[in-house]
C-alpha cells in the first residue's frame, strides 16, 4: 500500500472498488481503495513500510524518511493487497527464519519510552499453538505469547497479542465458552484482511513501558495477564516483520507516540487498504483531500512557488520547529520558528507537491505547498 501518512497516499482520490471490509461489531467497515487518508502524529514515524512496486528480493524501502532498509528473505515475495493492486504487499510462507530483517538502531529503544505499532495482515494459518510475529524487536520466543524485547503478533488460537520484556496485552474478546479454538481461530480468518495496533506506555504510577492497548480492526480488546514472564532485555537486537507467519503484511507502522483510540481508528476508518504507488492505481491524480489544502492557521506565500516562499504561524509556534517533506514522506527541509513570519529557502526542490509541517512538539498545524 501506499504512504498515507504523508503525500503519495494524498495524491491520489480512487473510486471505491465495491467491497467492504467486515469487521466483527464495525457499523462503519473502511472501504477499499479509499485513500485520502491523513493519520495523526506526522513526524513521529520511526518505521514505514508500505511495500509497493516491489519484486521479489529487493530491498524494502522505509518511508518514514529513517533509512531503515529492510531485507527479505528468499521465501518471502510481494503479492496483491487487499484492493488487488499486485506487488503492493508482502507474503510470508509461514516458517522460521523466513521476514524482513532491519538492522538494529537505537531508532528502536522502546524499553523505556512510548511506541505504537500498526500493521494490516491476512492471516492463513490454522495451527491453533503458534505463535506467528507480526513485528517486532528480536526473534525467538520470549514468552509463549510474545518474541524478543518486543513484538506484535498472533498466538493461541490467533489470538492478536503484544509483549514487551515481561508483560503481555491480548485480545480475548473471541474466548468461547467452553474453550473452542477452532471457532476462535476461524473467527480471526473469516474477517481475512485485518488491523491490529498495539500501544506501548509507561505502567500505571510509572515504572518501565508496557503494552497497554491492543486494538483489533479498531476495537480495544484488552486482557493483561496478572503475572511476569521471560527474562529482561533492553535496547537489544534487530527489528524484523513476519517471522514463522503465514499469510500477508502490509502498512507496517512504527511510532514514537503512544496512540489514543481516536487516532487508532483514524488509522482503521479511513482507508489505509488497497492503496498502492500513485502511478500504478486507477482513478489516481495529483490532488490533496479539500480538507487538507489549509488548515486556517498557518499560511504560505506565494503558493504555488518557484524559489523561497514566507510562512505566517500562530504566535504559539514561536520557539517550535518546521518540516517539509517530499512526496515519498522523505523529510527533505527542517529548520526552527523564531518569529511569526519565516521565510523559507526551498528553491532548489524539484517541481512537485510537499507538504509543509509546523510544530510545537504538542501540536501541529500544516499546509501543502506546490512547487512550480
Amino acid at each position: 500500500m501506499n504512504r498515507l501518512l504523508l503525500l503519495p497516499a494524498l495524491l491520489a482520490s480512487l473510486s471505491t472498488f465495491g467491497q467492504e471490509y467486515r469487521a466483527s461489531g464495525d457499523p462503519n467497515p473502511p472501504r477499499y481503495g479509499d485513500c485520502n487518508m491523513y493519520p495523526p502524529h506526522l513526524g513521529d514515524l520511526v518505521l514505514y513500510y508500505n511495500f509497493s512496486n516491489l519484486s521479489a528480493g529487493m530491498l524494502i524501502p522505509d518511508l518514514s524518511g529513517n533509512m531503515h532498509m529492510g531485507t527479505p528473505t528468499p521465501g518471502t515475495f510481494p503479492d496483491k493487497d487487499a484492493g488487488g493492486n499486485p506487488n503492493c504487499a508482502y507474503r510470508f510462507p509461514g516458517n522460521p527464519g523466513e521476514h524482513i530483517q532491519i538492522p538494529s538502531s537505537t531508532d528502536f529503544d522502546f524499553a523505556t519510552a512510548p511506541v505504537t505499532i500498526s500493521v494490516w495482515y491476512y492471516p492463513e494459518e490454522t495451527s491453533p499453538g503458534k505463535y506467528e510475529q507480526l513485528a517486532g524487536r528480536g526473534l525467538g520466543l520470549h514468552c509463549p505469547d510474545s518474541y524478543g524485547e518486543y513484538s506484535l503478533g498472533l498466538y493461541d488460537c490467533r489470538k492478536p497479542v503484544a509483549g514487551m520484556n515481561q508483560s503481555s496485552c491480548w485480545d480475548w474478546h473471541a474466548v468461547t465458552s467452553p474453550p473452542n479454538c477452532t471457532q476462535e481461530t476461524n473467527h480471526y480468518l473469516n474477517d481475512r484482511w485485518q488491523h491490529v495496533v498495539a500501544v506501548f506506555d509507561y505502567a500505571s504510577g510509572g515504572g518501565p513501558v508496557v503494552p497497554v492497548a491492543v486494538y483489533w480492526n479498531s476495537i480495544l480488546v484488552n486482557h493483561i495477564p496478572p503475572g511476569v514472564c521471560g527474562p529482561v532485555s533492553l535496547n537489544n537486537g534487530d527489528f524484523y516483520i513476519g517471522d514463522d507467519f503465514r499469510g500477508e503484511i502490509d502498512e507496517v507502522r512504527v511510532y514514537r507516540v503512544p496512540f489514543s483510540a481516536a487516532e487508532v481508528a483514524n488509522l482503521y476508518h479511513y482507508g489505509i487498504m488497497g492503496c498502492c504507488d500513485v502511478q500504478g492505481k486507477p482513478g489516481g491524480s495529483a490532488s490533496l483531500p479539500a480538507s487538507m489544502e489549509s488548515t486556517g492557521d498557518l499560511k504560505t506565500y506565494p503558493n504555488p512557488f518557484t524559489g523561497d516562499i514566507k510562512m505566517d504561524v500562530p504566535q504559539k509556534f514561536i520557539g517550535g520547529s518546521f518540516s517539509v517533506y517530499n512526496a515519498l514522506g522523505q523529510k527533505v527541509k527542517t529548520g526552527p520558528i523564531r518569529s511569526v513570519q519565516e521565510q523559507l529557502n526551498l528553491g532548489s526542490l524539484p517541481a512537485g507537491i510537499y507538504l509543509l509541517e509546523c510544530s510545537t512538539g504538542t501540536e501541529r498545524i500544516q499546509q501543502k505547498l506546490v512547487k512550480r
